[in-house]
């Protein structure tokens, strides 16, 4: 399932974003949308610059509440550390197959956006994330 359309309600361009020097300015955990090949992706980075690809979670193929579960882990671990503690021991993760590379030179027009203003943790079993309106 494609879940780009949901996430558009939760995405925004930061006020102060300048433009990125890609990709020594992205880090684990940084929400993006950029151009691959002529398309509009949307990713969660975590590696830019292992074996000079792009290592990321491709945005369309995770819910919205796995995305707000997940930037948490994100943005305190580095990538191998997420990789080896969450992404490849969570069946959920395992079953959104959602890792992906990306040749850098074939990526543009690349965007650091924010996802969500998160004011508290989602219940158990709820499917909406909290969110500020």
């Amino acid at each position: 399932m494609d879940y780009t359309a949901q996430h558009q309600r939760y995405l925004s361009v930061p006020k102060e974003e300048e433009d990125i020097e890609f990709p020594k300015e992205l880090i684990a955990g940084d929400v993006i949308q950029f151009f691959y090949d002529g398309k509009k992706r949307y990713a969660i980075v975590l590696n830019p610059l292992y074996q000079r690809r792009f290592h990321a979670l491709a945005m369309e193929n995770l819910p919205p509440l796995a995305v707000f579960r997940l930037l948490p882990f994100a943005k305190q671990q580095n990538a191998l550390q997420l990789y080896r503690t969450y992404l490849a021991r969570q069946a959920a993760f395992i079953a959104y197959d959602a890792y992906r590379t990306f040749f850098n030179e074939r990526m543009s027009d690349i965007r650091r956006l924010t996802y969500g203003d998160i004011t508290s943790k989602p219940a158990t079993g709820d499917t909406t994330p909290n969110v500020k309106k």
